[in-house]
């Protein structure tokens, strides 16, 4: 989704490079009042963070988003168009709890871009939470990794939702190996 959404800045569309000078892009998520009943926990407190709006009508969702109301109609009224004959043009196929197109219709309307949300990398690390050398062959003695700044646990892609799972199995194998040490071996 991040190489998506950067890649609606040109440069980055065509070098995958980014440079901090850029100006990072964004996207609008909009749910129907119907799709965030499904998740009303979820919905709840990300607007109580303020990640989402609830709004009435297309003109207040437009206003949100700061695009003309018409271009908003008509993307919904083609989007819900494409639930009815199953696909659309970028290939989706499930249509849950579309938008309705109206003066009275609630939706929920947030901004997303990407941020720095967890590091995929850090020091190579073995099944017992031991840093490795550059190598990855020899244990370095005494040290030891767990959560984010270790690396290799999850691969290129993370699946879970948080790093909350790797933290601890990793945090507890390590606090129970330095547990067992004697304070000479730190």
């Amino acid at each position: 989704m991040t190489d998506k959404i950067f890649s609606l800045n040109d440069n980055y569309a065509k070098t995958k490079t980014w440079t901090p000078d850029q100006k990072v892009p964004h996207v609008f998520l909009l749910l129907s009042d119907e799709g965030a009943s499904t998740m009303a926990d979820h919905i709840g407190f990300y607007a109580w963070k303020g990640f989402l709006s609830k709004v009435t009508g297309i003109q207040a969702a437009a206003d949100y988003m700061g695009v003309c109301k018409d271009v908003l109609e008509t993307t919904l009224m083609d989007y819900a168009a494409a639930s009815q004959t199953g696909s659309d043009e970028f290939g989706k196929t499930r249509f849950l709890a579309v938008p309705k197109v109206g003066d009275d219709a609630v939706m929920y309307v947030g901004k997303v871009e990407p941020v720095l949300h967890y590091c995929m990398g850090g020091v190579k690390i073995n099944p017992q939470g031991q840093v490795l050398s550059e190598s990855g062959d020899t244990v370095i003695e005494g040290l030891y990794a767990c959560g984010e700044v270790s690396g290799g646990v999850h691969g290129e892609n993370r699946l879970a939702g948080n790093s909350l799972c790797e933290c601890a199995v990793f945090g507890r194998i390590v606090g129970q190996a330095l547990a067992s040490c004697s304070t000479s071996k730190i």
